[in-house]
């Protein structure tokens, strides 16, 4: 039975192994896709991709939910605006009504003193 060499399959760590600078340490950045050390290499970068995809979809679902909170902050913000705006016009309504009132009570006051005024004189 042969032993497989499995970083012959492997082309994307080949690249990374092949480039070495003895001066100078090079830091190597973690990549966001975990490494799978399967004998496939289609299994290898299924795994690769489906971490992309994963990451693709978190991305999403925090877009999702960041406007998901604008709108209900938008909603809030608009019910507040109409609320204090019904608020006012009904405070208004009722300072009208009021004044109406008073001004009534002063017609028919003044109007009752001016018609006893006439029939007296008469």
């Amino acid at each position: 039975m042969q032993q497989k060499n499995s970083e012959s399959r492997r082309p994307h760590k080949e690249a990374s192994a092949t480039i070495v600078n003895t001066t100078t340490p090079i830091k190597e950045e973690k990549m966001a896709a975990k490494e799978f050390t399967t004998e496939n290499p289609l299994l290898n970068y299924a795994g690769q991709a489906q971490d992309a995809w994963k990451e693709i979809y978190n991305y999403q679902v925090k877009t999702s939910q960041h406007l998901m909170d604008q709108m209900m902050k938008w909603g809030q913000t608009y019910s507040d605006f109409t609320y204090t705006q019904f608020s006012e016009a009904n405070k208004i309504s009722q300072e009208m009504i009021k004044s109406g009132m008073t001004l009534t009570e002063d017609l028919r006051k003044g109007l009752y003193s001016l018609t006893e005024k006439m029939t007296k004189n008469s």
